[in-house]
């Protein structure tokens, strides 16, 4: 797969759980950008991420975690060359929507889809990660404002006055007044309307402008425009598997559209969560087809006793979401008559049909038995009584011979993954047949939330209501907030069980997400970004000393560590030059020389993984510096966070 089993695991983002479900749309909007991104770089156009994406790729280096849209915008004169060249460049299956081409498309803005229609053809659907869904990128297009204020309100004047002529037709055109041919002279007045419009939005040259602004909706409703300058330089930033381009002063423009864009409102923008849920909906509605997905049965909840031995099993999916599992493990391995037995569970690609597509040698790979080896060896060492531990390949172990008295798993879905699986024969509803007592874990604890916060409760359906949950004797939850979420879920989906039998199979336990071990020298991780170069080039080299030289006058109390971001990453050193120009070698040249004549380690941060990120967090006390996406998961960490003012 072009991301990568990886990719598409379930993982817990800022306290948001990801499904693979939402991968998928991810995966395929990444591929329609990553076709764009070939064209801009062909032909020289510029492109930059905006809106959620922009927010995103700063914040959290890749999707909002509840998002999963993906926004770029394009300068006009820079829209009108990618509009000239990109049906000859696109890829036979890719299309273009816009309101000459697309019905009922009536905005200012262009989406470029992976597909024409919805597909369920197999060999699509193996090339497009199990995903039939339309999914794809939307260009939001930046147009040049007059210096005369009363210039620009009489162009905005004129083209309100367009858009209402053409949307009377409009609303004609939807309500079905028009039919047949009438129907189409309508339509073609509307787009000529349209395009009128368009003409008039995108007249003014841009040696004659000094401010850009995206005009439908925002300029026609009197929103003030940005700075031209701030699309004049690109750097790039990590943005999941991949980079994308952003205004190099990026702090100055997300600072002056949101303020402290660092704080998070959780919400949807603009459209249903996940928004392929609107497509299958419609699709089910109009071919009266229901498609494929996990239904409960009440005899799912009737339960075979077994006669078993003192031996625990766990089941771990991977050795980053063993976290999860470890305290349980912990505890087990203090029972000196119980067998610890570990059993890792290779995630592999399945097909649409639910065969496993992976091979012996990917298979082994994804078994990762020798990081569990380390585990295990890093446990003892710390302490923790190995003697009675066995670790195991899934193809060795024999449940009519074990018979654990407790399975342990993390894994909620069986065979109801969309794109992974593990071996069938661990299932959930196989594994009960096994053990006195099925125990889930969840992932790791997400943020607490009520009613009121949708995209959690719309997640739920992807992690609550799987097999796992609903055949396991017990779910072990973060909270009592949390329990009351997966009972009201699963009453809800199980029709006909009632409260009482969910209220004692999902039990509580609350933990800490900090360890709150503070050293009595504090460990500060220090973060310098590239837009402060871009911002403050003046004085970037003065600040970054001084502040440094706080650091080590202070060291017997603050042990820092610098944290460059974005830093050279291999990988993408052909991204349009964007490690090779003479301000990122500067940037990075001053820091680390500054670093290394006073002793500071640094650390990098390019293309780092949410998992990278909470890892290094764990190592630090607390965080000072650029506004950056390992912010956010010290925040989660309920860590002391302080962002650097070079205005000050």
């Amino acid at each position: 797969m072009r991301h990568g089993i990886d990719f598409f695991r379930d993982e817990i983002r800022n306290g948001f759980y990801i499904p693979t479900a939402v991968k998928q749309s991810w995966a395929a909007e990444l591929d329609a950008l990553a076709e764009i991104d070939r064209i801009c770089k062909k032909h020289d156009i510029r492109y930059f991420a905006d809106w959620g994406s922009f927010l995103g790729a700063v914040r959290h280096g890749g999707f909002v975690p509840w998002d999963d849209d993906l926004d770029i915008c394009m300068l006009r004169d820079d829209y009108v060359k990618f509009r000239a060249v990109c049906d000859a460049e696109l890829p036979e299956n890719y299309c273009i929507h816009d309101y000459e081409r697309h019905d009922n498309h009536w905005l200012f803005l262009a989406r470029v889809v992976n597909n024409h229609h919805i597909c369920f053809d197999e060999n699509y659907l193996k090339d497009n990660y199990n995903f039939p869904w339309l999914s794809g990128v939307d260009i939001f297009i930046k147009d040049y404002l007059y210096r005369d204020p009363n210039q620009e309100k009489k162009r905005c004047d004129e083209v309100m006055h367009i858009l209402a002529e053409a949307e009377s037709i409009i609303n004609k055109l939807s309500s079905g007044k028009y039919a047949g041919a009438e129907a189409d002279s309508a339509r073609q007045k509307a787009i000529a309307l349209y395009k009128k419009a368009e003409e008039r939005m995108s007249e003014v040259p841009p040696e004659e402008s000094d401010q850009v602004c995206q005009l439908f909706p925002w300029g026609l409703k009197g929103v003030p425009g940005e700075d031209k300058e701030f699309y004049q330089e690109i750097t790039y930033l990590p943005f999941e598997d991949t980079f994308i381009p952003v205004p190099a002063q990026y702090n100055k423009v997300l600072s002056r559209r949101y303020g402290d864009y660092n704080k998070v409102y959780k919400g949807v923008a603009g459209h249903d969560y996940p928004s392929f849920e609107g497509q299958r909906k419609i699709f089910e509605k109009e071919t009266g087809t229901a498609l494929p997905r996990f239904t409960f049965e009440k005899g799912m909840l009737d339960r075979p006793s077994q006669a078993t031995g003192r031996e625990v099993l766990f089941l771990p999916i991977g050795p980053r979401e063993w976290k999860s599992l470890e305290p349980y493990f912990v505890k087990e391995c203090a029972i000196s008559d119980t067998e610890v037995y570990v059993v890792p569970l290779p995630l592999m690609q399945r097909d649409i049909y639910g065969q496993i597509s992976a091979s012996d040698e990917e298979i082994l790979e994804a078994e990762h038995f020798e990081d569990y080896v380390n585990i295990i060896n890093e446990l003892e060492a710390a302490g923790v009584n190995t003697d009675h531990v066995c670790l195991t390949g899934f193809t060795d172990y024999d449940f009519q011979e074990h018979k654990p008295e407790r399975i342990y798993i993390q894994s909620p879905y069986d065979a109801h993954n969309p794109v992974l699986t593990v071996p069938p024969y661990y299932y959930a509803d196989n594994l009960r047949l096994f053990t006195e007592e099925l125990i889930y874990i969840p992932l790791g604890p997400v943020g607490e939330f009520s009613d009121e916060d949708k995209p959690d409760m719309l997640g739920m359906n992807f992690y609550v209501t799987m097999p796992g949950v609903i055949y396991a004797d017990k779910v072990v939850v973060q909270s009592e907030n949390i329990k009351s979420h997966y009972v009201d879920k699963l009453i809800e989906f199980c029709a006909g069980t009632d409260r009482g039998y969910w209220e004692k199979k999902i039990v509580s336990k609350h933990g800490n997400v900090a360890d709150g071990n503070y050293s009595k020298s504090k460990r500060i991780l220090y973060g310098i970004s590239s837009y402060e170069y871009y911002e403050y080039k003046e004085n970037f080299k003065e600040v970054i000393s001084s502040r440094i030289a706080i650091f080590t006058e202070n060291k017997e109390k603050v042990q820092a560590t610098i944290y460059l971001y974005p830093s050279y990453d291999a990988k993408f050193a052909d991204v349009n030059n964007a490690f090779y120009s003479a301000d990122y070698n500067e940037f990075c040249k001053t820091v680390t020389d500054l670093a290394s004549a006073s002793g500071i380690e640094i650390v990098t941060g390019a293309g780092s993984s949410y998992s990278a990120i909470s890892a290094l967090t764990r190592d630090f006390d607390a965080y000072y510096g650029s506004s950056l996406p390992i912010v956010q998961e010290f925040v989660m960490q309920k860590k002391p966070v302080m962002i650097a003012d070079y205005s000050v």
